[in-house]
């Protein structure tokens, strides 16, 4: 059954959704298993109706969108997972092989009723577009590419047979033919020979190594296609045309994704190696992971593929994230002592933090680790990107927090309000929601620190304490908060220097004329130049003003 929703799902472009919908439905799930389990029933129709539903019949009847999936068993047999691959044929009807179809007619037929020669050669052009397609499609499932000839091939051959005899008179409709199969590979191989763009969706562990894997296979797979006998033929007549073919960036691609994959297999073992562990565990192996992820940057061909980079960084993210969700377990931390609970969660940022820090410090370090003659490409990622998910999780547990807050208030309110309950067990209701919130400011109290501590910039910095506001006021947050916030005014002294020190350059850069302000005039550029530097000073002031803690 994985066998026909895979063709069907891929072949009409669907969602999984209309796939279980189709099985849901008693007649359409029996008429689905009698074509597996009958030996009598050797053909399945599937088409989509009018209301965008599946429609799987034993007689074929058109689809609303003119295209119609036919499953043919080889003979009359039982189909089982061991034979069902090398048992059924598949095929796509489209709407021309339909009509024919519809009319009676095959291509013998058409030849038998004396048929004008152009029908049959509509015909015989359907049939191979169906067979493309077909080919195509099935690739597509398994993950490869497949490259397909122009209808009109045979002319090639046959010029090639002539080229072999020294007979060749290259013709314009040829060369047409041979640069018009070129243009559609092109287009077909465009997209992955240029993949080199951020992945999207949540990274999990090995996305990375499987998408080397699948590539390498994928190219090589190409590879071959483009040495076989068929396609060097297209290559030799373009070049008696002197016609421009596409350029060998396949071979270049294909070393890459080889290099990647051998050097990706000790990254391999190493997840294999931590990703059973508990996160306390993690602190003893985040070292070696980062050796060998700036191993594999320094000595492959990783670094022409940045986007990728950051998202195997975000892959290791993910799985200190998942670690930690299983070692930060809400309950168990509330039903702990509080200091307990509180070192559990000191912990876990710490190791994250360690993660940070590793890439900081394995970063500004690769050329420990390359090899001799080679200067290494340094890691400029935007860490916003590289930390996505770490930082998402931060945000993340702040709403538990509050959660825990709302949920232990409750318990407390029904407590007080319940009349039954005597005044020893509402005194200790309010003992335990005083115990459960001053847990709770703590935790909010760290958080505050290890993400002051992150912000690398200072506008950053006064985000995050503009973030927090009041409630770094609270007696259990503000002597760690103030110790933090008396660090900005480091910061603006620094930046002070850094202000100064360019005013200083431009000035003796330019013989001390103030620089121009691009597109303005020179008076008023001066101005601007000058305006703009002031603006700057004067935010930073304003931001440390707004601060009651400063």
């Amino acid at each position: 059954m994985e066998f026909v929703k895979n063709f069907v799902l891929v072949g009409f472009k669907l969602k999984e959704d209309t796939w279980k919908k189709c099985l849901s439905v008693e007649e359409k799930r029996r008429v689905l298993e009698e074509f597996f389990d009958s030996e009598e029933n050797s053909i399945l129709y599937i088409s989509v109706n009018a209301a965008g539903d599946l429609a799987p019949s034993t007689e074929h009847n058109s689809g609303s969108n003119g295209k119609t999936l036919y499953f043919k068993k080889k003979k009359k047999m039982k189909l089982t997972a061991e034979n069902y691959r090398r048992s059924v044929l598949v095929g796509n009807l489209s709407v021309c092989l339909q009509d024919h179809a519809m009319c009676g007619s095959g291509l013998t037929a058409l030849k038998n009723r004396g048929h004008p020669a152009d029908g049959r050669q509509d015909f015989e052009r359907s049939v191979l577009t169906f067979k493309n397609h077909l080919r195509q499609q099935s690739g597509r499932i398994s993950g490869r590419t497949v490259l397909v000839y122009p209808l009109d091939f045979e002319k090639v051959e046959e010029a090639a047979l002539k080229m072999d005899k020294g007979t060749l008179s290259m013709d314009t409709s040829i060369t047409l033919i041979l640069e018009t199969t070129v243009v559609n590979w092109s287009h077909q191989l465009e997209p992955i020979l240029q993949m080199n763009t951020l992945q999207e969706g949540n990274p999990t562990l090995y996305s990375e190594l499987h998408f080397w894997k699948n590539r390498h296979a994928d190219l090589e797979n190409i590879s071959s296609q483009l040495a076989s006998s068929k396609a060097q033929m297209v290559v030799e007549l373009l070049e008696a045309a002197n016609s421009t073919y596409f350029q060998p960036w396949l071979k270049v691609s294909l070393e890459d994704a080889e290099n990647i994959c051998k050097y990706m297999k000790p990254l391999q073992k190493q997840f294999e190696r931590t990703e059973s562990l508990e996160l306390p565990k993690m602190k003893n192996h985040i070292a070696p992971l980062m050796v060998t992820v700036s191993l594999v940057w320094v000595n492959s061909k990783y670094h022409k593929y940045k986007s990728h980079f950051v998202f195997l960084l975000r892959e290791i993210g993910g799985l200190l994230i998942k670690q930690a969700q299983a070692y930060l377990v809400p309950e168990k931390l509330l039903s702990e002592d509080a200091s307990d609970g509180l070192k559990s969660l000191q912990n876990s940022l710490d190791i994250l933090q360690l993660y940070r820090d590793s890439y900081e410090s394995y970063g500004a370090n690769l050329t420990k680790y390359k090899k001799p003659g080679i200067s290494p490409e340094p890691w400029s990622f935007d860490p916003t990107k590289v930390f996505l998910e770490l930082n998402a999780f931060t945000s993340d547990y702040s709403l538990q927090l509050h959660q825990q807050f709302s949920d232990a208030y409750k318990l407390f309110t029904e407590k007080a309000a319940d009349k039954c309950v005597d005044m020893i067990h509402k005194v200790d209701a309010a003992k335990d929601l005083k115990k459960k919130t001053d847990y709770i400011y703590q935790q909010i109290g760290t958080i505050f620190c290890r993400v002051f501590v992150n912000a690398s910039v200072p506008c950053n910095a006064f985000k995050t304490v503009k973030m927090f506001g009041s409630l770094l006021e609270h007696p259990l947050i503000a002597v760690d908060a103030e110790r933090e916030i008396s660090s900005l005014l480091n910061m603006f002294d620094k930046e002070l220097n850094g202000y100064k020190l360019l005013y200083y350059q431009h000035m003796e850069k330019l013989h001390y004329f103030v620089p121009i302000h691009w597109s303005f005039p020179p008076v008023a550029g001066e101005v601007q130049w000058a305006k703009n530097l002031k603006e700057q000073i004067q935010d930073f002031l304003s931001n440390l003003k707004s601060i009651p803690q400063v």
